[in-house]
């Protein structure tokens, strides 16, 4: 554990990790120009903050307007094979 003086962007943060990783998967960064799932809930709103270029997946409980693949909150394998699919390029 570490305290730090203020906000790191994500390849600081993923530079203090020191390690040669394949993946890291991190919550906020909505800055960071990195593929995204965005997760969306009714709840808070159905609006979208993520690019369209940047958006991986939504994950959500209301209906979006996007063209990347909406899956919903219980699809977890599914949204497992996603990713893999996207890190093998496929």
């Amino acid at each position: 554990m570490r305290t730090l003086d203020g906000e790191l962007p994500l390849d600081g943060a993923a530079a203090l990790l020191g390690l040669d990783l394949d993946v890291i998967l991190t919550e906020g960064f909505k800055q960071a120009t990195t593929m995204k799932i965005e997760v969306v809930r009714a709840e808070t709103g159905c609006e979208l903050t993520t690019r369209p270029e940047q958006l991986l997946a939504v994950v959500s409980d209301c209906p979006v307007a996007t063209s990347a693949p909406r899956l919903s909150f219980a699809d977890t394998a599914a949204l497992a094979d996603l990713v893999l699919a996207h890190l093998s390029g496929r």
